[in-house]
């Protein structure tokens, strides 16, 4: 993850530098920071909630441009530690909608790793609010939109920890749900200034992420059950704190 957080981050500055270059010109304030993010992402409890992690690690790096005291627009990238659940279901349990059959041929009880990640681009509308002159705080409001991709690959296993297919006929032990939507986020937080360039602020943001629902990419268990072998997450809320520096 960090990887690709340095990768995309790249091109933010450099965008952010160029756009520096303008301040004077047009009256523009062009800014970069970056966030260490908590993302709580629950699920329906039939529908990932029983295998799935909810809880992850994020990071999120942006670039801004101020456009006067009061507003600013923003873009950047956020994505979560890619983690990995493991647990246990017994037949006649529901997972993604389908209930595990008995007499399977496999060893009881059903065993399963969850590995997931979330991840998206996005833009936003940032408007601030000064509330202590001596603080140098202001307030924070945001509204905008995530490309959101999330993805959750599934492993069958036994309760040793080796693969196996669980399904007669089945022929795959690793199931894969996937989805990608552009969601709404809102945000609010506060914001400080330490001095004329370097600032830091914290924010708890909300994110559409019901909107992610995951279908299998497994055609054999599709074929089981298509209507509903699926992953369904609730909204999430995301708690930020970091720093930036304004040019």
């Amino acid at each position: 993850m960090k990887k690709r957080l340095a990768l995309v981050a790249a091109p933010i500055v450099l965008l952010a530098a160029s756009a520096a270059t303008a301040q004077n010109r047009l009256g523009l304030t062009p800014y970069v920071g970056a966030d260490a993010e908590f993302r709580h992402m629950d699920y329906h409890k039939n529908f990932g909630g029983n295998v799935i992690n909810h809880n992850s690690p994020q990071g999120n790096v942006y670039a801004g441009v101020r456009l006067n005291e009061y507003f600013a627009v923003e873009a950047g990238y956020e994505a979560t530690k890619r983690k990995t659940k493991r647990s246990t279901l017994n037949s006649d349990d529901t997972l993604g909608g389908f209930v595990l059959p008995r007499n399977a041929g496999a060893v009881e009880p059903f065993g399963f790793n969850a590995t997931s990640q979330t991840k998206g681009l996005h833009a936003n509308l940032v408007g601030f609010l000064p509330i202590c002159d001596a603080y140098r705080l202001q307030l924070i409001g945001m509204l905008g939109f995530v490309r959101l991709k999330t993805k959750t690959t599934l492993t069958w296993i036994t309760a040793n920890g080796a693969l196996v297919a669980p399904l007669v006929g089945a022929g795959e032990d690793v199931t894969i749900f996937k989805a990608r939507k552009n969601v709404l986020r809102l945000g609010a937080g506060l914001q400080h200034m330490i001095n004329c360039n370097w600032g830091v602020r914290g924010m708890v943001k909300w994110e559409q992420s019901k909107k992610l629902k995951m279908s299998s990419t497994n055609p054999v268990l599709n074929a089981l059950n298509p209507a509903t072998l699926s992953i369904k997450p609730k909204n999430s809320i995301i708690y930020s704190i970091g720093a930036f520096y304004t040019f």
